[in-house]
């Protein structure tokens, strides 16, 4: 017995079945993480190693070569660029499409440190390790700005709000842009340099051996032991002022006789205005299969709760959220699917005159769509715009065949050939033979003839 005709005998049971369905359908439809693309694997990894100051010529010499001498041992490589340019030298790494991402990533590390002995001994920084993946992309940027306070507390209320966003559940990071940095400036006269006789390298280290925090030992009292730390780190500017260089002829040099401290900012790189003000901006980047929609509304209830929290006088406003499109999508894929039923049942019911045949094909398209999304959810997969497009595609495939199917069983059932019943049974091929089999029993015998118009009827005259 075919799973058709089983399912015919046993509609009560495919009701049931079909309702539990429904329902998980729609759970998992609401709860399925939304996003706007999905998460496609890049074998692509670029290996960036910052050296300020240096010439392209000098940085392929020194950095790059080094580094693809130990990168070419890699296998399953498609193909290797580099690029040297003033103080930067960049490798990127293309793998085979069937590469495992993170083996490689392994891989290279270890390359890139096998590499660390020939390279130079003054390089500050480290090489950087990326790879390339459209979850690290931010789904959303907020811009904070204020005509009441400076870029210095700005940037406070910015990391409160950073803090707040980041416990959010889903949120992978976030990266507080266009900040200042306090810096401590120390700016040396050569002229009390010369005539305290003082060298730069005595002032440097007179500095850094004072800013120093150092363990003091283990103190017991008892079955109790204690560490004993001797902090030594600036608390202030004036700390730094009365450091004592060395000593001349009974009187201390201190830093303030040769140079003067300043507590300032870094030097700014860029600069970002929002309607003439100073603002900053905090890309929020969410992890890979979480869900857009509720990650976004999360995020902006917590910015509307600390704009409130600081009485209006930070503006903030929020661009590059994906969520919107994706909001956009999704309706658009509720209106097809409300619009098909709604057309699909008024196309059959004005030309086929059953208001059952189109309640058949109108309920599956909605039946279908809930089982899909029960499926995904199973799959663990996102409902991205990949899947929304497939889902619509699949969506006119599904009315054009249940069309095809319902208007044939009610062409033969509406010439009384058999009962709607038996046509839905019936494979194609079986029911083709018992159609043909009374018209050639009919050029053996006519005496069954019971008239015109009649399935019973089996002579020439009649067919």
């Amino acid at each position: 017995m075919s799973i058709t005709n089983w399912s015919i005998e046993h509609w009560v049971t495919v009701l049931v079945f079909i309702v539990i369905l429904s329902l998980a359908g729609y759970s998992s439809y609401v709860e399925l993480p939304r996003e706007a693309a999905p998460d496609i694997t890049i074998p692509v990894v670029v290996v960036s190693t910052p050296y300020v100051g240096v010439a392209p010529s000098d940085m392929e010499k020194l950095v790059t070569q080094p580094l693809e001498d130990e990168l070419q041992q890699l296998k399953d490589v498609r193909s290797m660029r580099s690029t040297s340019t003033d103080g930067v030298s960049i490798i990127t790494i293309e793998f085979e499409p069937d590469v495992d991402i993170d083996n490689a990533l392994q891989k290279i590390r270890e390359r890139v440190d096998a590499a660390q002995s020939a390279l130079p001994t003054d390089l500050t920084e480290e090489p950087i390790i990326q790879e390339i993946s459209f979850s690290e992309f931010p789904i959303m940027i907020i811009n904070l700005s204020s005509a009441q306070v400076g870029l210095a507390q700005l940037k406070l209320d910015a990391e409160r709000l950073q803090d707040e966003i980041e416990k959010i559940d889903g949120i992978l990071e976030v990266k507080l842009v266009g900040s200042v940095d306090r810096e401590i400036g120390i700016e040396a006269d050569p002229k009390l340099l010369e005539y305290f006789n003082v060298t730069l390298g005595e002032l440097t280290g007179a500095i850094q051996l004072k800013n120093l925090t150092l363990p003091g030992g283990q103190v017991k009292m008892g079955d109790l032991s204690y560490t004993v730390r001797v902090p030594g780190e600036f608390r202030n500017v004036d700390e730094i002022q009365e450091v004592i260089i060395r000593e001349a002829e009974g009187e201390f040099i201190r830093v303030k006789d040769v140079a003067v401290v300043r507590d300032t900012f870094q030097e700014a790189e860029t600069y970002s205005r929002v309607n003439g003000l100073p603002s900053l901006s905090l890309s929020v980047t969410r992890r890979a299969g979480e869900n857009i929609l509720r990650i976004a509304e999360e995020v902006k209830v917590k910015v509307a709760e600390f704009q409130e929290a600081n009485g209006g006088r930070i503006l903030y406003g929020i661009d590059g959220d994906i969520s919107k499109n994706i909001n956009e999508r999704v309706e658009e894929l509720e209106n097809n699917i409300l619009t098909g039923l709604i057309l699909v049942a008024g196309v059959l019911l004005f030309f086929m005159g059953g208001l059952r045949n189109a309640l058949f094909v109108a309920a599956a398209i909605p039946l279908s769509m809930l089982v899909s999304f029960a499926v995904l959810a199973a799959l663990d997969i996102t409902l991205n715009i990949v899947v929304l497009f497939s889902l619509v595609l699949a969506l006119g495939m599904l009315v054009d065949n249940a069309i095809v199917i319902v208007e044939n069983i009610y062409r033969h059932g509406s010439m009384g050939r058999a009962s709607p019943r038996r046509l839905a049974m019936a494979p194609l091929r079986s029911l083709g033979r018992s159609l043909l089999r009374p018209r050639r029993r009919s050029l053996a015998s006519s005496r069954s003839c019971s008239g015109p118009g009649s399935w019973a009827s089996s002579c020439l005259s009649c067919r």
